[in-house]
Protein backbone atom coordinates (compact mmCIF):
# COMPACT_ATOMS: atom_id res chain seq x y z
CA UNK A 1 0.00 0.00 0.00
CA UNK A 2 1.05 3.55 -0.44
CA UNK A 3 2.15 4.74 2.54
CA UNK A 4 1.16 9.05 1.88
CA UNK A 5 -2.57 7.18 1.24
CA UNK A 6 -1.86 5.08 4.40
CA UNK A 7 -1.48 7.85 6.61
CA UNK A 8 -4.08 9.99 5.69
CA UNK A 9 -6.61 7.54 6.02
CA UNK A 10 -5.72 6.63 8.93
CA UNK A 11 -5.74 9.85 10.03
CA UNK A 12 -9.19 10.43 8.74
CA UNK A 13 -10.23 7.51 11.14
CA UNK A 14 -8.73 8.82 13.81
CA UNK A 15 -10.33 12.06 13.31
CA UNK A 16 -13.68 11.16 12.94
CA UNK A 17 -14.24 8.23 15.51
CA UNK A 18 -12.22 10.44 18.04
CA UNK A 19 -9.71 8.32 18.54
CA UNK A 20 -7.43 9.31 21.72
CA UNK A 21 -4.42 6.81 21.71
CA UNK A 22 -3.34 4.62 18.70
CA UNK A 23 -0.77 2.12 18.49
CA UNK A 24 1.36 1.92 15.51
CA UNK A 25 3.83 -1.50 14.53
CA UNK A 26 7.04 0.51 13.70
CA UNK A 27 9.01 -2.34 11.98
CA UNK A 28 9.85 -1.70 8.27
CA UNK A 29 6.96 0.77 6.60
CA UNK A 30 5.50 0.99 10.47
CA UNK A 31 7.71 3.55 11.06
CA UNK A 32 7.38 6.23 8.59
CA UNK A 33 3.67 5.68 8.99
CA UNK A 34 4.05 6.27 12.51
CA UNK A 35 6.22 9.31 12.26
CA UNK A 36 3.57 11.14 9.73
CA UNK A 37 0.64 10.41 11.94
CA UNK A 38 2.84 11.44 14.78
CA UNK A 39 3.25 14.79 13.15
CA UNK A 40 -0.26 15.33 12.20
CA UNK A 41 -1.38 14.85 16.07
CA UNK A 42 -2.26 17.45 18.29
CA UNK A 43 -1.37 15.40 21.47
CA UNK A 44 2.60 14.67 19.61
CA UNK A 45 2.52 17.79 18.05
CA UNK A 46 0.97 20.69 19.84
CA UNK A 47 2.75 23.37 17.77
CA UNK A 48 2.31 22.08 14.50
CA UNK A 49 0.72 23.70 11.54
CA UNK A 50 -0.87 21.21 9.87
CA UNK A 51 -1.90 18.52 12.83
CA UNK A 52 -5.82 16.83 11.37
CA UNK A 53 -6.11 14.37 14.55
CA UNK A 54 -5.73 14.57 18.07
CA UNK A 55 -4.88 10.75 18.90
CA UNK A 56 -1.54 10.08 20.89
CA UNK A 57 0.40 8.03 18.45
CA UNK A 58 2.10 5.18 20.49
CA UNK A 59 5.07 3.11 18.60
CA UNK A 60 5.22 -0.39 19.45
CA UNK A 61 7.92 -2.69 18.36
CA UNK A 62 7.29 -6.53 18.32
CA UNK A 63 11.17 -7.42 18.25
CA UNK A 64 11.81 -5.86 21.22
CA UNK A 65 12.35 -8.34 24.46
CA UNK A 66 9.72 -9.21 26.64
CA UNK A 67 8.44 -6.15 29.07
CA UNK A 68 10.02 -6.97 32.60
CA UNK A 69 9.35 -9.82 34.51
CA UNK A 70 8.28 -12.11 31.18
CA UNK A 71 12.07 -12.34 29.78
CA UNK A 72 11.84 -15.87 30.79
CA UNK A 73 8.57 -17.07 29.75
CA UNK A 74 8.82 -14.95 25.97
CA UNK A 75 11.52 -14.81 23.09
CA UNK A 76 10.22 -10.88 21.96
CA UNK A 77 7.27 -8.97 22.76
CA UNK A 78 5.44 -10.16 19.41
CA UNK A 79 5.59 -13.83 20.94
CA UNK A 80 4.27 -12.08 24.20
CA UNK A 81 1.44 -10.20 22.51
CA UNK A 82 0.09 -13.31 20.98
CA UNK A 83 -0.03 -15.39 24.27
CA UNK A 84 -0.95 -13.10 26.79
CA UNK A 85 -2.96 -11.17 24.69
CA UNK A 86 -4.46 -12.79 21.81
CA UNK A 87 -4.67 -16.89 23.30
CA UNK A 88 -5.45 -15.87 26.75
CA UNK A 89 -8.19 -13.34 26.11
CA UNK A 90 -9.66 -16.27 23.32
CA UNK A 91 -8.92 -18.85 25.90
CA UNK A 92 -10.97 -16.57 28.31
CA UNK A 93 -13.61 -14.98 25.79
CA UNK A 94 -12.98 -11.59 27.09
CA UNK A 95 -13.96 -11.10 23.10
CA UNK A 96 -17.21 -9.92 21.73
CA UNK A 97 -17.25 -10.13 18.23
CA UNK A 98 -20.64 -10.24 17.73
CA UNK A 99 -20.53 -7.23 15.69
CA UNK A 100 -18.39 -8.70 13.07
CA UNK A 101 -19.58 -9.15 9.77
CA UNK A 102 -19.75 -13.52 9.58
CA UNK A 103 -17.34 -12.68 6.69
CA UNK A 104 -14.76 -10.24 8.61
CA UNK A 105 -15.22 -12.84 12.18
CA UNK A 106 -14.26 -16.00 9.61
CA UNK A 107 -11.06 -13.85 8.56
CA UNK A 108 -9.96 -13.10 11.98
CA UNK A 109 -10.77 -16.11 13.96
CA UNK A 110 -8.32 -17.79 10.71
CA UNK A 111 -5.29 -15.28 11.27
CA UNK A 112 -5.93 -15.57 15.25
CA UNK A 113 -5.27 -19.46 15.08
CA UNK A 114 -2.74 -19.63 12.27
CA UNK A 115 0.38 -18.88 13.78
CA UNK A 116 2.46 -21.91 15.58
CA UNK A 117 4.66 -21.79 18.51
CA UNK A 118 7.32 -23.31 19.78
CA UNK A 119 8.42 -24.22 23.69
CA UNK A 120 12.31 -23.33 23.50
CA UNK A 121 13.21 -24.82 26.63
CA UNK A 122 12.87 -26.59 29.94
CA UNK A 123 11.43 -23.87 31.53
CA UNK A 124 8.94 -23.06 28.54
CA UNK A 125 9.91 -20.50 26.74
CA UNK A 126 7.57 -19.99 24.20
CA UNK A 127 8.71 -18.74 20.36
CA UNK A 128 6.19 -17.80 17.82
CA UNK A 129 6.98 -18.22 14.25
CA UNK A 130 8.07 -15.87 12.13
CA UNK A 131 5.32 -13.67 10.35
CA UNK A 132 6.94 -14.69 7.26
CA UNK A 133 5.87 -17.97 7.79
CA UNK A 134 2.68 -17.68 8.95
CA UNK A 135 2.15 -15.78 5.55
CA UNK A 136 2.78 -18.52 3.49
CA UNK A 137 0.30 -20.85 4.99
CA UNK A 138 -2.39 -17.76 4.41
CA UNK A 139 -1.41 -18.04 1.03
CA UNK A 140 1.31 -14.83 1.51
CA UNK A 141 -1.38 -12.80 2.95
CA UNK A 142 -0.70 -10.75 6.22
CA UNK A 143 -2.72 -11.55 9.08
CA UNK A 144 -3.39 -7.62 9.05
CA UNK A 145 -6.84 -8.27 11.19
CA UNK A 146 -5.29 -10.24 13.71
CA UNK A 147 -2.01 -7.84 14.31
CA UNK A 148 -4.59 -4.65 14.42
CA UNK A 149 -6.41 -6.42 16.75
CA UNK A 150 -3.71 -7.84 19.17
CA UNK A 151 -2.33 -3.97 18.76
CA UNK A 152 -5.63 -2.38 19.88
CA UNK A 153 -5.44 -4.54 23.34
CA UNK A 154 -1.62 -4.10 23.71
CA UNK A 155 -0.58 -1.97 26.93
CA UNK A 156 0.67 1.32 25.66
CA UNK A 157 3.47 1.60 27.62
CA UNK A 158 4.53 -1.17 25.38
CA UNK A 159 5.73 2.00 23.85
CA UNK A 160 9.06 1.34 22.03
CA UNK A 161 11.89 3.56 23.01
CA UNK A 162 12.79 6.30 20.23
CA UNK A 163 15.48 7.62 21.63
CA UNK A 164 17.95 5.24 20.07
CA UNK A 165 15.99 6.04 16.47
CA UNK A 166 17.76 9.23 16.42
CA UNK A 167 19.67 8.98 12.91
CA UNK A 168 16.38 7.31 11.49
CA UNK A 169 15.06 10.38 12.74
CA UNK A 170 17.44 12.47 11.24
CA UNK A 171 17.58 10.90 8.32
CA UNK A 172 15.41 12.31 5.23
CA UNK A 173 12.02 10.58 4.71
CA UNK A 174 10.39 9.06 2.15
CA UNK A 175 7.40 11.13 2.63
CA UNK A 176 9.00 14.50 3.20
CA UNK A 177 7.40 17.47 0.62
CA UNK A 178 3.94 14.74 1.22
CA UNK A 179 1.17 15.97 3.12
CA UNK A 180 -1.45 13.76 4.50
CA UNK A 181 -3.54 15.54 2.72
CA UNK A 182 -2.11 15.42 -0.75
CA UNK A 183 -3.98 11.98 -1.28
CA UNK A 184 -7.56 13.10 -0.23
CA UNK A 185 -10.13 13.33 -3.11
CA UNK A 186 -12.53 16.25 -3.76
CA UNK A 187 -15.00 14.32 -1.24
CA UNK A 188 -12.25 14.47 1.48
CA UNK A 189 -11.37 11.09 1.13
Amino acid sequence: PDPVKTVALVAQHLREHGVTCAKIDTIGVGWGVYGSLKELSTKNNPQGQHTTHDADMVPINVANVPTEGNEMRFTNRRAEMWWDIGRENCRLKLWDFSGLEQAVLNDLVHELTMPKYEIMDAKGKIKIEPKEDTKKRLGGASPDLADSLLLAFTPANWAASTTGAKALIAAPSLLRGFSALDSLGPRGW
